[in-house]
C-alpha cells in the first residue's frame, strides 16, 4: 500500500513539472524563433525600400548576409548588394528566377535563404535574400541546450520527488505500523480473558445438562454468554 502510495504522489509530481518545465522550454525556443525570423524579415524589408547609389561600394554584412537586386520589365536583374560570397553570376539569376516564379512574396527557398519580393516603382521589383544558416544554427544549438537542460531538470526532480514521496508517506507508515502493533496487542491481550470465558461458560453449560434442577432461564443467558 505504502509502496503504491509513493509511486501515485512520485508520478503526479513528475507529471505537474514536466508539463510545466515543457512549456517554459517550448516557449523560450519559439520565443528565439521569433525574435530571429523578426529581425531578418525587418532588415530584408529595410533592404527592400533603401535607396542604393551607383558610386556606393558593396558592403558585407557577416551577421546576415543579404543580396538584394532590381528586376525591370524586360527581365534584367541589377545587383545591388551581395554578402552571400557563394553565390555566383548564374547561382544569383537562377535564385531571382526562382523567387519571380514563386506564388509567395515571401519564403524560404534551398532550405538556408529567406527572401522578399515587392513592386518598386510602376513596373521594376526588387528581391532581397538573406542567407539565415548563422539563425538556423543558433536555433539548433538552442534546441539541444533545451533539450540537456529538460533531461538534466527531470532527473534532478525524480531524485527530490522520491525523497520528498518518502517524508510525505512516512506519517502513513507509522501509523499504519502502530495500527498494527495495537491490533496485535489487543488480540494477545484478549486472548487470555476470552479463553477464561469460554472454558468456564462450556464446563457450566456441561453442569447444567446433568443436573435435574437445570433453570431454563439460566441456561438460555449461558448460551448467550458462550456464543
Amino acid at each position: 500500500m505504502i509502496k503504491k502510495l509513493r509511486k501515485q504522489i512520485i508520478a503526479t509530481i513528475m507529471s505537474v513539472f514536466s508539463i510545466l518545465l515543457l512549456i517554459i522550454l517550448v516557449s523560450i525556443f519559439i520565443s528565439t524563433k521569433e525574435t530571429l525570423e523578426s529581425s531578418c524579415w525587418d532588415k530584408l524589408e529595410s533592404a527592400i525600400y533603401k535607396t542604393y547609389s551607383n558610386k556606393s561600394p558593396l558592403v558585407q554584412d557577416t551577421s546576415l548576409p543579404i543580396l538584394v537586386v532590381t528586376v525591370d520589365y524586360k527581365n534584367n536583374v541589377k545587383l545591388l548588394v551581395n554578402d552571400i560570397e557563394t553565390l555566383s553570376t548564374d547561382d544569383i539569376r537562377e535564385l531571382v528566377h526562382e523567387v519571380l516564379t514563386s506564388k509567395s512574396k515571401s519564403s524560404i527557398i534551398d532550405g538556408h535563404l529567406r527572401f522578399l519580393r515587392k513592386s518598386i516603382g510602376i513596373s521594376d521589383i526588387r528581391v532581397a535574400i538573406a542567407d539565415i544558416q548563422t539563425e538556423q544554427s543558433l536555433l539548433r544549438k538552442q534546441f539541444w541546450q533545451l533539450l540537456i537542460i529538460g533531461v538534466i531538470s527531470i532527473l534532478t526532480f525524480g531524485i527530490l520527488s522520491i525523497v520528498l514521496s518518502e517524508k510525505l508517506t512516512k506519517p502513513v507508515q507509522n501509523t499504519i505500523l502502530s495500527q498494527k502493533d495495537f491490533i496485535a496487542n489487543a488480540s494477545h491481550k484478549l486472548k487470555t480473558p476470552l479463553t477464561v470465558i469460554l472454558s468456564n461458560s462450556e464446563m457450566l453449560l456441561n453442569m447444567d445438562e446433568n443436573s435435574d434442577r437445570a433453570d431454563r432461564y439460566s441456561r438460555q443467558r449461558l448460551n448467550f454468554i458462550h456464543s
